[in-house]
């Protein structure tokens, strides 16, 4: 029978052990025992979350234009996961290499194959998702884009929160006996979740079609010209 957890419990579960630096804890990209790992910590980080972004665009954006069909969601999200395979895994391995102190050449050879396939990955994502609105798309409506406003600030406010909570969390239930790398772990994937998670409702219910149809509702060739 499982017994209810006693307020007790918590307070033990909360209380810092002596020598924990509750930055690891709330900001587990910190790393404080390896600082060598935090750059690579903290890149890895800006790829998921652009990779998130974009995937949210692709997925769930023109959601009110016919010509959007299911397959090229499938097909786009393909390729964008395609390009950011090599950078983000290769990018996982150097952090978890950084904090074991395993410096060697594979890890030199893992670190550079990491940072050259972002920066070649990155700009390809952004542009291809961007592209997708083009004058094949609905034109009809100048299509609203809610990442002019505060709406992705507020996503990726509202992520980091959310990671640093379930970061706490972690670390509370498991006495402080969770290691640095579970950790970030933890913190990643719930800051990639909610960025999708808070970006889907706005994107799927932006308007980018309206009643009337085809290229007479703008100027020829004006769709091209807006891009998130």
């Amino acid at each position: 029978m499982v017994k209810p957890l006693s307020g007790e419990y918590w307070r033990r579960a909360v209380r810092a052990r002596p020598g924990t630096d509750m930055r690891g804890v709330l900001w587990p990209a910190s790393f404080p025992h390896a600082p060598r790992a935090r750059v690579t910590a903290h890149a890895l980080a800006a790829l998921v979350i652009v990779t998130a972004v974009c995937g949210a665009y692709i997925v769930f954006y023109w959601a009110d234009d016919p010509q959007v069909t299911g397959g090229y969601r499938v097909d786009a999200l393909s390729r964008g996961a395609c390009t950011m395979a090599i950078p983000v895994l290769s990018m996982c391995v150097v952090p978890s290499r950084a904090v074991r102190g395993r410096f060697g050449a594979l890890y030199r050879l893992l670190s550079a194959l990491a940072w050259v396939t972002a920066t070649m990955a990155v700009p390809l994502l952004v542009v291809g998702t961007a592209v997708t609105n083009d004058n094949d798309y609905c034109t009809a409506l100048l299509p609203e884009h809610p990442p002019a406003g505060h709406v992705l600030p507020a996503s990726l406010l509202a992520a980091l929160a959310a990671g640093s909570a379930s970061a706490w969390i972690a670390w509370a239930i498991s006495h402080g006996r969770i290691r640095p790398t579970a950790l970030y772990t933890a913190w990643l994937v719930t800051v990639a979740v909610v960025v999708v998670a808070t970006l889907a409702p706005q994107l799927h219910s932006a308007q980018t079609c309206g009643p009337e149809s085809g290229a007479a509702a703008i100027p020829s060739g004006s769709a091209r010209e807006y891009s998130w």
